[in-house]
């Protein structure tokens, strides 16, 4: 997608689901660029589950008189954006996972915030958004109260806060470089150094690995522990 100057598109990308599960459907994105920002809830006829609510604090009554993905501005936006556009997300996994759920194809280079926050930052435990967001000071947001229509502004903040350790380059190839995690990120060890747990309970890691949707540097870190 270019500009009326042929000028390469910077846009970033924020997705929030109707669930914790694969089968879970989208239910808000917000697109923020140089523009102006989209920010529209999607209602694909399946209800948001309260644990999901609970995260980002959408509910069901705001999605009642959406439009589907596929029929919203979001969609026709991203749809256009081509080779010389850059896309901004946090977790690019998931984006993609949910982008091939909607048969979107999505042609612009890829930066993930998420696992570039994991390269510079290897010894935290946490990468979500909103943790970083704390951890780092990202300034920006002036809404004392959560409002998950913030977080694309988030995405950049942070965006912003990166490019101070790399250039738009090397961020793009880090995004696709896998990571080798120190911490556990959740259940009866979060925080604690995988290391350490594959000594005192190495059943537990095995069990982790076969989770279904674990994330795909945390199963590497696990691997790379156990064989070594």
């Amino acid at each position: 997608m270019q500009t009326d100057e042929d000028k390469a598109m910077l846009v970033f990308v924020d997705l929030k689901l109707s669930g914790f599960e694969s089968g879970d459907t989208l239910c808000y994105i917000g697109v923020l660029h140089e523009d102006g920002v989209l920010q529209e809830f999607i209602n694909e006829g399946k209800k948001i589950k309260s644990e999901a609510s609970a995260s980002h604090h959408i509910t069901n009554d705001a999605i009642k008189d959406a439009p589907k993905f596929l029929e919203s501005q979001s969609f026709a936006l991203l749809e256009q954006l081509d080779k010389d556009d850059l896309m901004v997300v946090h977790d690019y996994v998931q984006t993609q996972r949910v982008f091939e759920q909607y048969g979107l194809q999505v042609y612009a280079d890829i930066i993930d915030t998420k696992r570039i926050s994991k390269h510079l930052m290897e010894d935290l435990s946490r990468y979500d958004l909103n943790y970083l967001r704390y951890e780092l000071q990202l300034g920006g947001i002036k809404d004392a109260c959560y409002d998950a229509r913030n977080d694309i502004f988030v995405v950049r903040a942070l965006f912003e806060e990166l490019q101070e350790s790399y250039d738009v380059e090397r961020m793009q190839q880090l995004s696709f470089e896998p990571v080798l995690l120190q911490k556990m990120s959740f259940g009866k060890y979060e925080g604690r150094y995988i290391e350490e747990i594959l000594q005192i309970d190495p059943r537990y890691l095995e069990w982790v690995l076969g989770l279904d949707g674990l994330d795909e540097d945390l199963q590497y870190s696990i691997r790379h522990y156990f064989e070594r």
